[in-house]
């Protein structure tokens, strides 16, 4: 356990020294900080993907709809609810991040993501939910500076 007391004339010298008590404790503060910011970063990728699914309205989904379902891909509800995070401590300092259909998809997923060319020949475009969700990862991890 540590204590500081900030003074706003001393504030810069004091956070200097903060940064560099904190760096010297890596292992119990520095390494379980960024293993939360990539489960948040995890969480919230895994939001942006689930986003493009809900938005991703096709040809076939208009039409159900109509009959009484909701537009685009949800329709049971697999889909969407499969498409899942976790973020995994491999080795000390190395951490797995997974985002995307991670247990037990439905057999369907991949070519609702990726798109495809439907028997009727329609071009059924795909969600992109795991590019959306990689690119805000990326974007959010290029940000982490140790």
């Amino acid at each position: 356990m540590f204590e500081l007391r900030f003074n706003a004339d001393k504030a810069t010298k004091q956070i200097k020294q903060l940064d560099a008590f904190l760096r010297t404790r890596r292992d119990d503060v520095i390494v379980p900080y960024y293993f939360q910011r990539l489960q948040g970063i995890a969480a919230r990728a895994a939001n942006v993907g689930r986003e493009a699914i809900r938005n991703a309205v096709t040809e076939t989904g208009k039409r159900r709809a109509t009959g009484g379902g909701q537009p685009g891909r949800i329709d049971s509800g697999k889909f969407l609810e499969s498409f899942k995070w976790e973020v995994r401590a491999e080795a000390k300092g190395v951490y797995r991040v997974r985002v995307g259909f991670i247990d037990n998809p439905p057999d369907y997923a991949s070519y609702q993501d990726l798109g495809f060319i439907h028997r009727s020949g329609m071009v059924v475009t795909g969600a992109d939910a795991i590019g959306a969700a990689e690119r805000y990862a990326a974007n959010e991890i290029a940000k982490l500076r140790v």
